[in-house]
């Protein structure tokens, strides 16, 4: 049996005890609680409802206070090149800079790299561009209370959210220096679902919100877009009691009434080709799918396929010694599946999240 204690306003950003079983309530000052402060979640385990979502709060960019959803969009007819951006990492922070030490490849100039600062995407975006990807996926964690995420590891800051705005100035300045444009789409990391019933009104809802909230942070000029829908990329189904079809069509007839009738182009791993949850599993379709390796990084191609009318993607993990000539190059004769990493000589990457 699963019980869980509610918080008084001054535990919020407390550091959970030594031994700690639950998930931890270290978020901001001012923000809520998770209700899950004090639970054990695992995956697989008892169905949970959401809770009342008083957590979620929109950015300024949904209507009716927003009325401008133009976007830039790619076709599905297109061969792009994409790949996923966790950004949590704050090395100004001397103890988080220690930890990665030996760990991990340090970044240029540690001590100017944080999620915090516009320059820190700045660098990451224009490597991107470099390397000829079309658009990036930042993974999402939704905000501060969420019972998915409760855990703090930048608290006092919480870098799923607070990451955002610096992201769109960096985007904001390659803008004013007429750097060629990078589109940004949602990494939907599932992880955060918390055993939840998507096929409920609350489930879904539940499902829904942190897609809004993510997009609404964002100007829609920034958006990645395919066929003029944007780009909802799901990871697994792990942390997710049950879904089915109308689940998954959920978020987009939600993001239409939100967003001036826009729908979502929603690529699904492939945990999602079937529902979960119920006895017949029944087929679930969107507009693509992807197998995930869950690997260090990662880039990815994609491909309308013609026959099925669905875009089909494929991971590749990134390999040495190849250049962005390469790159478009294979991408020009069609080729379906590459693998490249930045040419000799370039600066190092960045560690891999988690430290």
């Amino acid at each position: 049996m699963i019980s869980f204690v509610c918080l008084p306003l001054v535990a919020l950003a407390q550091e959970a005890p030594a031994g700690y079983p639950g998930q931890s309530n270290l978020v901001p000052p001012g923000f809520p609680t998770p209700e899950t402060a004090l639970e054990r979640l695992s995956p697989g385990g008892p169905v949970r409802d959401p809770g009342t979502l008083a957590w979620a709060q929109p950015g300024p960019y949904i209507a009716p206070g927003w009325a401008d959803f133009s976007l830039r969009s790619f076709s599905s007819r297109d061969y792009l090149a994409t790949t996923y951006y966790f950004y949590w990492h704050d090395h100004t922070d001397p103890d988080r800079r220690a930890r990665s030490q030996g760990r991990f490849h340090s970044p240029p100039d540690p001590e100017h790299y944080t999620f915090l600062m516009p320059e820190t995407h700045q660098r990451e975006f224009n490597d991107m561009l470099a390397a000829g990807l079309d658009f990036v996926l930042p993974v999402y964690w939704g905000e501060p209370g969420h019972p998915g995420r409760t855990t703090g590891p930048t608290s006092p800051h919480y870098w799923s959210t607070e990451g955002i705005p610096a992201m769109v100035d960096a985007l904001d300045r390659n803008a004013a220096r007429g750097a060629p444009p990078l589109q940004i789409g949602m990494f939907y990391d599932t992880t955060i679902m918390a055993n939840a019933d998507l096929t409920t009104p609350s489930g879904k809802e539940y499902f829904y919100v942190n897609v809004r909230d993510f997009y609404s942070r964002i100007p829609p000029r920034y958006w990645a877009a395919i066929d003029g829908r944007p780009i909802v990329w799901l990871y697994d189904t792990i942390w997710i009691s049950k879904f089915d079809q109308s689940s998954i069509d959920y978020l987009s007839e939600r993001f239409a009434t939100d967003f001036g009738g826009l729908r979502l182009f929603v690529v699904r791993e492939s945990q999602w080709q079937e529902s979960k949850g119920e006895l017949p599993p029944t087929p679930v379709s969107s507009d693509g799918l992807y197998a995930s390796r869950a690997a260090i990084r990662l880039q990815h191609l994609a491909r309308a396929d013609d026959r099925a009318g669905r875009a089909r993607f494929q991971e590749h993990a990134v390999l040495h010694r190849r250049t962005r000539a390469e790159l478009l190059r294979r991408r020009s004769r069609g080729r379906r599946a590459l693998r490249t990493r930045p040419a000799a000589g370039s600066r190092p990457r960045p560690p891999h999240p988690g430290c």
